[in-house]
């Protein structure tokens, strides 16, 4: 089985509460075309474990194949998958504490540096030429260089070089760093300070035309954000450590809170505070779950720090998931943040990642366990990184 083909599915909309009531049904019956029920559900020890890990994503020849094709790919697939792959080998070395996951990661944080346009020479539609990963399939202009692919291919790498300090690889990270930063820093044209006095946030600059100008959305500003903080740690950069705080207060004074206790918000976030509550219901385009689990990441980042999110923040999020990504419980999984039958099945995304809020709301590990064990028989490299990091919590 290869990472390809393993189970992994990356917006949907919110209705009326007839209307849901109408195709709950139908939502579930889609689901189970694509997710057939598995005949005899493995229990968790037996579905995630380190072994199953290491056959599924650690053979020399797969390995040599994945980081052999690097060479050839853009932002996009780094962005939103070997990102993914370079997480769960730090998550693996954090439970394992074996280097061979942090190695495996050094060789491709080499190979994807060495994939930078600047260093390949590549330009992007307006003739520019940055120390960044552009992809041209995502903007009408032709190939751009976006905030969110930095954000998210930096994040694995920096916190590979954090991981790595103390152990025989500190060296070799350490001599990545300065590239990454430099990388990093591309987007400083992009950050504006406001609009209130404690808030900062990235807008768009030559990527999508209709990003011109505007506030990045949720989901990108927490993709730099983690990328930023990650850095602030390994560099000491005091000011990287400000504007995660100002993107913090940012992030979170635009997050409307339901009466079920649940935060529930749209792919981009109004360009002004939230003033008034809202329901489930009545949120018009929830986030895809896909990209919502990104999006939150930052914030439990910040509040595992002590910084602008607090253990109430947390218990929000995870209502998001119980409420409305996972409300039917039995495995079953939304496409968007408010449980909407309506969104694709395809944007159910990994659910695994919202297993760091089971710390907080244990509840939530009876929505996200069944699907894997009932409904997916092969885990991605990243949620099946994460499930067995959820066995074995870090000793406090």
């Amino acid at each position: 089985m290869t990472f390809t083909r393993a189970c992994a599915f990356v917006v949907g909309f919110c209705v009326s509460a007839s209307a849901l009531a109408q195709t709950d049904a139908d939502y579930v019956k889609e689901f189970h075309k694509i997710h057939p029920k598995t005949a005899n559900p493995p229990t968790l020890t037996d579905y995630a474990n380190v072994g199953r890990y290491d056959r599924l994503y650690m053979r020399p020849a797969e390995l040599d194949e994945a980081i052999k094709k690097i060479d050839s790919t853009n932002g996009g697939p780094l962005a939103w998958g070997t990102s993914y792959r370079m997480q769960s080998l730090n998550q693996m070395f954090r439970v394992t504490g074996d280097i061979k996951y942090l190695a495996a990661n050094l060789r491709f944080t080499r190979a994807i540096l060495d994939n930078r346009d600047d260093r390949k020479h590549i330009k992007t539609y307006n003739g520019e030429v940055l120390p960044a990963w552009s992809a041209g399939t995502y903007s009408s202009r032709g190939r751009s260089v976006f905030l969110v692919h930095t954000g998210m291919i930096l994040y694995p790498m920096l916190d590979a070089a954090m991981l790595a300090q103390s152990t025989s690889l500190e060296k070799d990270f350490a001599s990545l760093v300065p590239a990454m930063m430099e990388s990093l820093h591309a987007h400083d044209r992009e950050w504006r300070d406001g609009p209130a006095k404690d808030e900062g946030h990235f807008i768009g600059v030559n990527e999508e035309p209709t990003m011109d100008g505007h506030p990045q959305p949720f989901n990108r500003l927490s993709a730099i954000g983690r990328a930023m903080w990650v850095a602030a740690e390994v560099t000491g950069n005091k000011e990287l450590r400000r504007r995660c705080i100002a993107m913090g207060w940012y992030i979170k004074h635009r997050l409307p809170i339901a009466d079920d206790g649940a935060y529930y918000w749209k792919y981009r976030l109004d360009e002004e505070p939230t003033t008034q509550p809202t329901t489930r219901l009545k949120t018009s385009a929830g986030e895809d779950s896909s990209h919502a689990a990104l999006s939150i990441s930052f914030p439990i980042m910040l509040a595992r720090s002590g910084e602008v999110f607090t253990a109430d923040d947390i218990q929000r999020f995870a209502k998001t998931y119980e409420n409305g990504v996972a409300r039917l419980g039995g495995g079953i999984v939304f496409g968007d943040i408010c449980g909407n039958p309506k969104s694709r099945i395809d944007h159910i995304g990994s659910p695994a990642k919202w297993l760091v809020l089971a710390e907080d709301d244990p509840a939530i590990v009876d929505r996200i366990l069944p699907y894997f064990l009932n409904f997916c028989p092969t885990p991605t490299p990243l949620d099946l990184s994460a499930l067995i990091a959820f066995q074995h919590p870090p000793k406090k």
